[in-house]
C-alpha cells in the first residue's frame, strides 16, 4: 500500500523554490514539470505559486520503482600507488 503525502506542515501557497525543496529537484526540472501540467500552479499577480495540495497529489500520483527497475551501476575500484 503506497503511503500518502499529506499536506500538514506547508504553507497553503508556497513559492516555487519551496516546492522544489520539497522535491529535492532542480529548478530546471521543476519548472519542467510545472511547464507539462503534471503539477498545477497559480499566479498572483507576477509570482507563481503551487498550493500543498497540488505539490501533495503530485508525490502520491508517481509511480514508484520496484527493485528490479532500479538500475545498478557496476562498481569501479581504483588502485591508488
Amino acid at each position: 500500500m503506497a503511503t500518502q503525502v499529506e499536506t500538514a506542515g506547508l504553507a497553503a501557497l508556497m513559492d516555487p523554490g519551496v516546492a522544489k525543496a520539497a522535491l529535492g529537484i532542480s529548478h530546471t526540472k521543476l519548472y519542467e514539470i510545472l511547464n507539462s501540467g503534471a503539477l498545477p500552479s497559480v499566479l498572483i499577480g507576477k509570482s507563481r505559486k503551487i498550493t500543498a495540495q497540488a505539490l501533495a497529489d503530485y508525490i502520491n500520483a508517481l509511480p514508484t520503482t520496484r527493485p528490479q527497475d532500479v538500475i545498478k551501476s557496476p562498481l569501479r575500484c581504483i588502485a591508488i600507488v
